[in-house]
């Protein structure tokens, strides 16, 4: 569970083996933003785990290489661009693919601008409306074509509002019924559980 700036927000994630694809990280850039990665990769074990760790350097030595020397932050569609350049032709030809969401949450801006390749929907709660809903962008996943334009959504996001990141594993997610949590039940219990804190 970490703070910054006022942006409250947890990560979690759980297996289902010992290795699989789905993959997230959080990098604080500037003061005020956090970007988001997250992403699932075609498959299961070991070879998910290792393409999934390869997607996620991309990023991060993309990222590195950018920010050194400037002082503006690329924009997540260009990101996503430059890691695809890199990433897509390894993808391929291992035959598989990732959906992945890009996403940079900007607090003096008040907004969540991402892109959406192929991804599971965010959930958003608005506080004034009092309701959630699901927000899609328009990519393919990366890997299923060498390039594509990509193109980033903005998202207001006001104080008390709350973003819910997600593969579909969790959506996915059986109880003892057998029955799938689905993203209705995801946006049911973050209307019902708005006020906890992000790691409750």
């Amino acid at each position: 569970h970490r703070s910054l700036g006022g942006i409250d927000y947890q990560t979690a994630t759980v297996p289902s083996k010992l290795v699989d694809g789905d993959f997230i990280e959080v990098i604080a850039l500037s003061e005020g933003s956090v970007d988001f990665i997250l992403g699932d990769v075609m498959g299961k074990g070991m070879d998910a785990g290792i393409v999934g760790a390869m997607i996620k350097l991309g990023f991060v030595r993309f990222l590195a290489s950018s920010l050194f020397g400037s002082r503006e932050l690329p924009d997540p569609a260009s990101i996503c661009s430059a890691v695809e350049a890199d990433i897509a032709p390894r993808l391929i030809s291992r035959k598989s693919f990732a959906t992945i969401t890009y996403a940079r949450l900007d607090l003096p801006r008040r907004a969540l601008r991402f892109v959406d390749c192929g991804h599971t929907s965010i959930v958003h709660y608005s506080r004034a409306a009092g309701d959630c809903w699901r927000v899609k962008g328009g990519n393919m996943p990366m890997g299923f074509m060498a390039k594509q334009d990509y193109r980033a959504f903005t998202l207001p996001v006001d104080p008390g509002d709350c973003v819910i990141l997600f593969t579909d594993g969790l959506s996915d997610c059986r109880n003892r019924w057998g029955e799938s949590l689905e993203e209705e039940r995801i946006m049911y219990m973050l209307r019902t559980y708005s006020d906890l804190p992000a790691s409750a």
